[in-house]
């Protein structure tokens, strides 16, 4: 299980990538992944 959620936030990041201007949910993203 654990290694799905950490599939769907690797996704999660990858779009936020592509989305520069949603700085903010990045770092919300890498607070979970903590």
């Amino acid at each position: 299980m654990q290694f799905k959620n950490r599939e769907l936030a690797a996704g999660a990041i990858n779009e936020n990538n592509r989305a520069s201007d949603r700085g903010q949910q990045d770092q919300k993203i890498v607070n979970i992944l903590k």
